[in-house]
């Protein structure tokens, strides 16, 4: 089965797929039989921090981070900006290809995505797809509304002092076990990652040792 994937920096330096992923999925679909879609959404990841071009030893760098098949094979957009520098209303706008005004979600707050309002994800149900969406943590819940049609939503992170998020291993995990069910099956997901918000929280690597 083929598989899309498409990195989104959420950072300062936020890039977005707007309008150019609702064309590019418009196309994939009349193109392949069901390809399946991973967006990868990457809370405070400057899009300076990732480049192909080797300027400046970026591609080494790229390379050394695991970067490097991304880099191979993914399709990139240089020249597309966020409207918002606040999460939920960039995901709404990745999610419908519509402006925050046009929403009226501007912040992270208690504005939510309104039911009137189709989706991506709906579009993709129609066209036979399964569909889900796994969150890290803050500030990307399903009481935002952006659950909007994703089979599943998973938000399942008890926020407290010691844990503030759902560290990005974890979060592939639990797509991955998702997906592995359905791997035969057309599907859409995005996983939203907000390990870089907490770079002060202490993490434990795969040998155990607090970092």
């Amino acid at each position: 089965m083929d598989m899309y994937c498409f990195l989104v920096p959420m950072g300062v330096i936020r890039v977005m797929l707007l309008v150019s992923f609702l064309s590019l999925a418009a196309c994939v679909w009349e193109a392949q039989k069901d390809p399946s879609v991973i967006v990868l959404a990457v809370e405070s990841f400057n899009a300076r921090r990732f480049a192909c071009d080797g300027i400046n030893g970026e591609e080494d760098r790229a390379r050394d981070a695991g970067f490097s098949q991304l880099c191979k094979e993914s399709i990139r957009f240089t020249h597309a900006y966020t409207p918002s520098l606040m999460s939920q209303a960039s995901m709404a706008s990745i999610l419908m290809g519509r402006y925050p005004f046009e929403l009226n979600i501007w912040h992270n707050g208690s504005q939510f995505l309104s039911a009137t309002h189709k989706t991506i994800p709906e579009y993709a149900v129609e066209k036979g797809y399964r569909t889900s969406f796994f969150s890290g943590g803050p500030p990307l819940w399903s009481k935002s509304g952006l659950r909007q049609g994703f089979e599943v939503f998973d938000d399942d992170v008890s926020v407290r002092g010691d844990k503030l998020y759902q560290p990005i291993k974890f979060n592939f995990d639990r797509f991955l076990n998702w997906h592995q069910k359905r791997r035969h099956q057309p599907t859409f997901s995005v996983i939203f990652v907000p390990d870089l918000q907490f770079s002060k929280a202490a993490t434990v690597s795969d040998s155990g040792e607090e970092r």
